[in-house]
């Protein structure tokens, strides 16, 4: 009821509602992990109204709606596949030199909530609480899990693409980010230390969601998901969202597997970008180069051994970069650049593929 109570109130044709939208944002994100361990038919039958009808939550004129919205997308995608499970069966993949947790984090759970003790403390709650099973009915149906699955990922492989365009459409509207001023107490002069708070706050936080939302894609939405992204950085240049180009080029091509040979690494989406934020920056604004240096920046920086396979572009634009040295925020840049480039070859990176636990 909870859950039918919210998707109502992120319907826009619910006018008494409508105000209750933020809160039924931040409800649905702390309702969806235990209703999806409960009773996973009940949420993946309703999984598609709830990605149509929370789309809209994504607003660059409303902050907190979309820091609330991006909140619940990060719940999602670390407990749902986005499109579909792995195409790897684990048995085939070789994971020396990885550290992997949650391995039969499910199994552990279901142990537990399929107890005799556990069920016998939950008829013993009373009928009001909130706790107690009073779907038990609904729990016991027989619906088909593997047709709900069937059709919850290809809602999510749609939304998939969807939720992209929303994100694009926040970098298109992002404003100049003033410096923080001498004079003002360290804050912008018009702006407040709660409007830096939070744009700085939603920025941590999409980073987050687009980590998430790609590592647990599987190959055939990955496909379409970064052609996309490629698509959007060829016909974009948007110096005052850089920072936020930046994670979405560095979540795109974090490290996944090679289906392949899964022992190795593979960046598709690397291989995508390379081309394009490279090609002729000698000849493009320095707005432009700038916002093309940084994005390649983020693309490397978790992109581990598929690094190897770009060196002659990317050595090409760190020497152009640094060599002008006149142009401070272009050389910092080339420097910002250089100093990803070879971390990604020095540190421990993540390989961003089907971290959550649905997978199987």
């Amino acid at each position: 009821p909870m859950i039918d109570f919210g998707l109502r109130a992120l319907d826009i044709s619910s006018v008494n509602l409508a105000h209750q939208a933020p809160s039924a944002l931040s409800a649905l994100t702390r309702l969806f992990q235990p209703a999806l361990r409960q009773c996973p038919t009940m949420v993946l039958s309703r999984l598609p109204e709830m990605l149509r009808l929370s789309l809209a939550g994504i607003d660059s004129n409303d902050q907190n709606k979309t820091m609330r919205t991006l909140i619940f997308y990060r719940n999602l995608v670390m407990w749902l596949p986005v499109g579909g499970a792995l195409n790897i069966a684990p048995d085939d993949k070789d994971t020396k030199g990885t550290i992997q947790i949650g391995e039969g984090l499910m199994d552990q759970r279901n142990s537990i909530v399929g107890s005799t003790s556990y069920k016998r403390a939950l008829a013993s709650l009373p009928e009001s609480s909130i706790l107690a099973q009073t779907n038990a009915a609904m729990l016991d149906t027989d619906i088909d899990f593997d047709t709900v699955m069937e059709e919850a990922m290809l809602a999510m492989s749609d939304w998939s693409l969807a939720f992209l365009d929303r994100v694009y459409e926040l970098l298109r509207a992002t404003g100049e980010q003033e410096k923080l001023g001498k004079g003002h107490s360290g804050y912008a002069a018009t702006h407040g230390s709660m409007d830096i708070a939070i744009t700085k706050n939603v920025s941590r936080i999409m980073k987050e969601t687009l980590t998430y939302f790609f590592s647990s894609m599987d190959t055939e939405t990955y496909r379409s998901a970064w052609r996309s992204v490629s698509k959007f950085m060829e016909d974009e240049t948007l110096p005052f969202a850089v920072k936020d180009a930046s994670l979405l080029c560095q979540a795109v091509c974090m490290t996944r597997f090679d289906l392949k040979d899964s022992s190795a690494d593979a960046s598709p989406g690397l291989d995508a970008l390379v081309p394009i934020l490279t090609e002729d920056l000698e000849h493009r604004s320095t707005k432009s180069a700038i916002f093309r240096l940084r994005c390649l920046a983020g693309a490397v920086r978790y992109a581990g051994s598929s690094v190897l396979k770009h060196r002659d572009s990317i050595v090409a634009a760190i020497t152009y970069a640094l060599s002008q040295p006149d142009d401070k925020v272009l050389f910092k840049t080339g420097c910002k650049l250089l100093r990803h480039t070879l971390s990604s070859q020095c540190e421990e990176y993540p390989i961003a593929q089907s971290s959550h636990p649905m997978k199987s």
